[in-house]
C-alpha cells in the first residue's frame, strides 16, 4: 500500500504492463492512477487504453509489440551498451586466457563455450568434455566458461583442458565483466540460458543447443544464428566450421529485422514451423 501511494502520487501519463495477461499486473497497473494504461490484450476483453497485440511466438517480439503502438522504432532482441573501461578491462582477460595459446600476442580470437543453463535445459558433463575433445582435435582455438551454479563442473573441466592446446577454463565473472570478455568472442556456443540473451544483445552469433522445445521461444534467431536440435558433437563442430567460414566471406551483420529467421538447422523438432511464420510522457513500466 505504501508503494501504491507513493507511485499514485507521481501523477503518471502512463503505465505499461509488460507482462501479458497478467491479472495481478493489470491491477496494479490500474491502482497507480496513471492517465493511460498500457498493456496486451486478453482475447476480446478490452483492459487498456492503449492495447498491444497480446501473444508471441518469440519472447523478443513482446517488446516490439508494446512499442509498435507508439510508433516508436525498436530492435527485436536485448540490448546491453558497455563502457570503454569495460572493454579495456576484458581485454587484459582475453590476453590472459588467450595468448597462451597463440603465437601472435595480437590475436584473440576465441570460441566461446558456456557450460550452463537451467533445470532440463542443461546438457551434461560428459557431452561438454566431448565436445571439448572436439574442439581440441579440430584445432579451434575456445574459452570454456561457467556460471556461479556449475562449480562442481570447475574440476573435471579443468583436469580435461590441463594439457590443451587450444582451450582455455574462465572462472565466473561478474555479469558485466563477463558479457565485455563474451563481446570479443567470434561466437558463443551454449544452451538456453542467460549467456544467451547477453549474446544477442552484444550481437554475438550463437550456437544454441535445445533440449526442450519451449525454449525455441527464446533462442536468439538472426542471420548469424543457429539453432540445434539435440545435436551431437560433430553437428556442433559442423555448425562452428560453418559459421566461420561465413564470417570469413561476409562482414559481420550488426541490424536486424523483426522477420529475422535462423539461418540453419539440425533435426528441428516437428513444432517448430509455427514459431516463425508524440510529446514526452512520464511513465511507469510494471512487471
Amino acid at each position: 500500500m505504501t508503494l501504491l501511494r507513493r507511485l499514485r502520487a507521481q501523477r503518471y501519463d502512463l503505465a505499461v504492463q509488460v507482462s501479458g495477461g497478467s491479472t495481478s499486473g493489470f491491477i496494479v497497473t490500474r491502482l497507480i492512477g496513471a492517465r493511460y494504461s498500457m498493456g496486451s490484450r486478453k482475447g476480446h476483453q478490452r483492459w487498456y487504453s492503449i492495447e498491444a497485440e497480446g501473444k508471441s511466438s518469440h519472447a523478443y517480439d513482446a517488446i516490439v509489440n508494446l512499442t509498435r503502438p507508439l510508433g516508436v522504432d525498436c530492435r527485436n532482441r536485448p540490448l546491453l551498451q558497455l563502457t570503454e573501461q569495460e572493454r579495456n578491462q576484458a581485454m587484459t582477460k582475453i590476453h590472459q586466457l588467450v595468448s597462451l595459446h597463440s603465437d601472435h600476442p595480437s590475436d584473440t580470437n576465441f570460441i566461446a563455450i558456456f557450460v550452463g543453463g537451467h533445470q532440463n535445459k542443461r546438457w551434461p558433463l560428459a557431452f561438454w568434455l566431448l565436445l571439448i575433445d572436439a574442439m581440441e582435435a579440430q584445432k579451434i582455438r575456445h574459452v570454456v566458461f561457467l556460471g556461479p551454479e556449475e562449480f562442481r563442473l570447475l574440476a573435471p573441466i579443468k583436469q580435461r583442458l590441463k594439457s590443451s592446446l587450444y582451450g582455455s577454463l574462465c572462472a565466473p565473472l561478474p555479469i558485466r565483466h563477463f558479457a565485455a570478455v563474451l563481446v570479443r568472442a567470434r561466437l558463443l556456443v551454449t544452451p538456453d540460458s542467460g549467456p544467451m540473451h547477453l549474446a544477442a544483445a552484444l550481437d554475438v552469433a550463437t550456437i544454441s543447443l535445445v533440449r526442450q522445445k519451449k525454449s525455441l521461444a527464446f533462442v536468439p534467431r538472426e542471420a548469424y544464428d543457429t539453432i540445434l536440435w539435440r545435436p551431437e558433437i560433430s553437428t556442433v563442430i559442423e555448425a562452428i566450421r560453418a559459421t566461420l567460414d561465413g564470417q570469413n566471406a561476409t562482414a559481420p551483420v550488426q541490424s536486424a529485422s523483426v522477420t529475422s529467421q535462423p539461418t540453419q538447422w539440425a533435426t528441428p523438432p516437428p513444432s517448430a514451423d509455427h514459431l516463425y511464420s508524440s510529446p514526452k510522457l512520464k511513465h511507469i513500466t510494471v512487471r
